[in-house]
């Protein structure tokens, strides 16, 4: 499985929202509790980067740039034999509703998290599905 990596490797996390502000303050907190974190606002550049910097998570919003960029993200992903096993925790507004939240777990999320959302939530997330 391409998540099992050595203990001393800092673990990677893809951070995709088009709430850039918030994107550079979770960036900000998760790198100071050992993360590395890299920052993909849009879909098809959160796909690229999955691919080729192989992230132990990623974190995305369903409502980019278009709507449900999100959603189609985590179909790229989960249909991509090199990105199908990273965990894909979903953090959106839409998640409020049962039926959004329902098609993004079939979809393959991890979880899927209402905004707003606390970040010492996420770390904990991070920390229990990476071992960290």
């Amino acid at each position: 499985m391409q998540n099992a990596v050595d203990a001393n490797e800092r673990k990677r996390i893809l951070f995709s929202d088009d709430e850039l502000n918030l994107g550079f303050a979770t960036k900000l907190y998760l790198e100071a509790e050992g993360y590395e974190v890299r920052l993909e606002p849009k879909a098809r550049e959160a796909l690229e980067a999955a691919r080729s910097w192989q992230p132990h998570l990623i974190v995305t919003d369903l409502y980019k740039y278009a709507p449900m960029a999100g959603l189609e993200l985590l179909q790229w992903l989960k249909a991509d034999e090199q990105t199908k096993d990273i965990p894909v925790l979903v953090l959106s507004s839409a998640c409020n509703d049962p039926a959004t939240r329902q098609e993004v777990l079939d979809a393959g999320a991890w979880a899927a998290w209402a905004k707003p959302f606390d970040p010492k939530d996420l770390l904990q997330a991070a920390k229990d599905l990476l071992g960290t």
